[in-house]
């Protein structure tokens, strides 16, 4: 990581520190996601490890329930997984019924 970068990091950990007290243990925390960062001129491997640094960070803080783009797409997966199985339960069902209405 770069000079630069690791300013552009602390800063925003500065400003969130100092903007945000940290939740009381019975208070719900306030969520944040934490997206990939397009660097110009750079590789977006860079950009993605940046986000998951800052997302790494502002969690230890404990200021924020924090979701980086890695944790939402593993959700998406889920999500998709559980649309896709029921799709086939039904297109089961269909065909089954399909069948015996031949029969």
């Amino acid at each position: 990581m770069n000079s630069r970068m690791a300013a552009f990091c602390a800063a925003i950990c500065a400003a969130t520190a100092a903007a945000a007290e940290p939740a009381r243990p019975t208070d719900e925390k306030p969520r944040l996601a934490v997206l990939d960062l397009d660097v110009a001129g750079a590789d977006r491997a860079i950009g993605r490890a940046f986000a998951e640094a800052i997302a790494s960070e502002l969690g230890a803080k404990d200021y924020f329930s924090v979701m980086s783009a890695k944790d939402i797409e593993t959700l998406l997966g889920r999500e998709r997984q559980k649309h896709k199985e029921v799709v086939d339960q039904v297109a089961a069902t269909l065909i089954l019924q399909s069948f015996l209405d031949r029969g």
